[in-house]
């Protein structure tokens, strides 16, 4: 089984658990909610997506005639590197007038979880949609997809890379972007998916309309200091190891620390140090991959430094502690300036 980079995939513990988190998040959802699903990039966003679609939409011999259950766009920085807000209506549109199935077959991992989204950057690229992107202004646009979608019964979107929406030009902010997204999932009735990772938290950090309309999902690295996360890590080195000739069945294991330090307990960064000692291997015409190979493969400190700063970023994000407790309470309470309700 392979993933988007050719790179083996393991189902392990974290990608089950977000599965039926995030699967969980967008069935209790009702319109017009934001539902984010929050991780370090290497998580497995896209894999876990890929397997979510088909789940959700059920057979497609099931489906009313003419019905469309949901789309999967990507958001792009194709304008002067920045997020371009009638480009990402342009591809909605497109979902949603000509739709791409392939994610039907999602349950085979040897399909790209680029694929489907390769397919609709060549199409949206061609001379109709290019015409139509001449022609036609942004909320010409918006309203056109926004009937189609209703007409279709939509229910979900998915939006890959949401982030992008905090790329944005000059004298120009995301919450606009943001607020036209509250806009269009309340008129057309369905739920937003917003695969991103932690630096996309300015699009609903300060902004009551989106953040009360949203729930979170968090896809968290190991972490070794877990007993059980010790363990599950260790599964995923092993379920790495198959997918390699090794001169030690166990050497992943037996490095495990040297493994934990390159991924921060992520999977994609974890894998890659695999990889690399594998094309190490290659360029030796070495049989196996052996220690020094792994070693050799580890990336320095500086790089590390900026794995590891951004893995404690999200963790910062993702710890934040509910509001609880009767002191707790009444402190905040105290703070933003009401005493609380009378007893």
């Amino acid at each position: 089984m392979t993933s988007n980079s050719g790179i083996p995939f393991v189902n392990h513990s974290r990608m089950k658990t977000a599965y039926s988190e995030l699967l969980n998040a967008i069935q209790s959802a009702r319109g017009g909610t934001f539902v984010w699903a929050i991780a370090p990039s290497g998580s497995g966003k896209s894999e876990i997506r890929q397997a979510i679609l088909p789940a959700l939409a059920g057979k497609q011999i099931y489906w009313p005639a003419g019905t469309l259950p949901l789309i999967s766009v990507r958001a792009m920085a194709n304008d002067r590197g920045k997020f371009n807000s009638k480009d990402l209506t342009l591809r909605l549109h497109h979902a949603v007038v000509e739709p791409d199935f392939s994610w039907l077959e999602a349950q085979d991992r040897t399909i790209s979880t680029d694929a489907h989204h390769l397919h609709a950057e060549a199409e949206v690229n061609n001379e109709l949609w290019k015409k139509v992107r001449a022609t036609q202004s942004q909320p010409r646009l918006q309203h056109s997809f926004e009937s189609v979608a209703k007409q279709r019964q939509l229910k979900y979107i998915f939006l890959e890379e949401a982030g992008t929406l905090t790329m944005v030009h000059l004298h120009q902010t995301s919450y606009g972007y943001m607020s036209n997204l509250v806009r269009l999932i309340e008129e057309i009735g369905c739920v937003i998916v917003m695969l991103a990772t932690h630096t996309a938290e300015s699009l609903w950090a300060g902004h009551p309309d989106v953040w009360n309309r949203s729930r979170f999902v968090y896809i968290r690295p190991y972490n070794l200091t877990n007993p059980q996360d010790e363990r599950d890590f260790v599964a995923v080195l092993k379920g790495i190891g198959k997918n390699f000739n090794l001169q030690d069945p166990r050497i992943l294991v037996k490095n495990a620390d040297l493994m934990y330090a390159n991924g921060a307990g992520v999977f994609g960064p974890t894998i890659d140090v695999v990889h690399r000692a594998e094309l190490r291997r290659r360029n030796e015409g070495a049989s196996s991959i052996t220690e020094a190979h792994l070693h050799a493969s580890s990336s320095s400190e500086k790089e590390l430094g900026t794995v590891w700063s951004s893995v404690l970023a999200f963790n910062k994000l993702a710890d934040q502690k509910p509001l609880n407790g009767e002191k707790r309470i009444a402190d905040f309470l105290k703070r933003v300036g009401t005493g609380g309700v009378e007893r």
